[in-house]
């Protein structure tokens, strides 16, 4: 058996089993930078499952947690893409964006529970007599807008001089899909569904897409 007559029955099982456990999610084809889950993008219906990242043979006895965005698809695999999005009509899970569909393996999925836009910050404002200058999403240029993405804390940080009262700031591992001809740099800022900003210190861009280590800006 070679190995694209192979993939196509893999492939086909994973779909066979969707189809038998799974619930219906809406997928997606993001085209372009903004709104990825307009209907516009809608490409079909299908059933999918999720179990967690590392449990071997799609095992559903083992739940995900709090710091674990991973899952692996049973899905269609022969119908999704790199960085589709698949999403729950009933809000019941995910939404979820697809990591990548290896040859012959379960696909990889990211949970998302943030909805994120991204701006390239501009030339800072400068105030006052010693020049104090920042960034805001004000004075960037939007380039990304309504993108489901994980965001989940990685560690508390303190400031080097810090008021008795003073909260410090959290880092965050944000995970993105890769979208083409736009490019995330140290200083890009990130802002989310709930008033959150970020301010990008790494962005790695993997087969995998983004993969980001932000920290939280706060006054």
């Amino acid at each position: 058996m070679d190995g694209a007559r192979l993939q196509t029955k893999v492939f086909g099982g994973f779909a066979k089993a969707a189809k038998r456990i799974g619930v219906p999610f809406d997928l997606y084809r993001p085209d372009g930078a903004f709104d990825p889950l307009n209907t516009f993008n809608k490409v079909t219906t299908l059933p999918a499952a999720f179990t967690r990242h590392g449990a071997s043979n799609f095992d559903f006895s083992q739940p995900s947690d709090h710091k674990q965005p991973l899952f692996h698809a049973m899905v269609d695999a022969a119908q999704i893409q790199a960085f589709d999005y698949l999403n729950n009509p009933n809000d019941v899970y995910g939404p979820f964006f697809i990591a990548s569909v290896p040859p012959s393996m379960p696909p990889l999925a990211v949970q998302c529970n943030r909805t994120v836009s991204v701006y390239q910050p501009g030339p800072a404002l400068s105030h006052g007599l010693n020049g104090y200058a920042g960034t805001t999403p004000g004075n960037g240029t939007l380039i990304m807008s309504g993108w489901p993405a994980s965001v989940l804390m990685g560690a508390r940080g303190v400031r080097d001089q810090t008021l008795p009262a003073d909260a410090g700031y959290g880092s965050y591992r944000i995970m993105l899909p890769f979208v083409t001809g736009v490019y995330l740099r140290p200083g890009t800022i990130i802002t989310d569904d709930i008033s959150n900003r970020f301010i990008v210190q790494v962005a790695e861009l993997q087969d995998l897409g983004w993969r980001i280590d932000a920290v939280q800006a706060v006054t």
